[in-house]
């Protein structure tokens, strides 16, 4: 816990700092590199990509436990966005009855809070898996 609350704390100042540069120029570029490269590496550096996935083990189950950790449901949410992307799109791209992934993300990225805020989210999604298989560390066997 005491270690958590630095690295967010840096996590954030570093969203803050990051969000404040103007897009599409080469110090955002390479802002935004430097989460990617520190993710990869500690995936690589846990041999995250070396393993097997446990993905082939959920799909052998009965399906009695399906989580949102369940491949399925990510699908399921992945099929409805694009559904709603492809609709979005056929009815002009700026439907206000059904608006696009972009046009949403527009209205979200004017401010720089909200730009901070999705920068943390995805920051998040891209540490999830390594903070689940840090606190589901196996019993090592002798």
């Amino acid at each position: 816990m005491g270690r958590q609350v630095p690295v967010a704390a840096a996590a954030i100042a570093y969203g803050w700092w990051d969000t404040g540069v103007l897009p599409f120029t080469t110090s955002s570029y390479l802002l935004i590199a430097v989460p990617i490269v520190f993710v990869f590496g500690a995936y690589v550096a846990k041999g995250g990509l070396l393993r097997p996935s446990s993905t082939s083990a959920e799909l052998e189950g009965d399906g009695k436990d399906a989580t949102l950790r369940h491949p399925s449901a990510w699908w399921t949410l992945m099929v409805l966005a694009i559904i709603l992307e492809v609709l979005g799109l056929a009815l002009g791209g700026r439907s206000t009855i059904v608006p696009t992934l972009r046009t949403t993300f527009d209205r979200l990225l004017v401010n720089h809070f909200e730009r901070e805020l999705v920068f943390l989210a995805w920051l998040a999604v891209g540490l999830s898996p390594l903070m689940r298989n840090r606190r589901r560390r196996p019993e090592r066997r002798a």
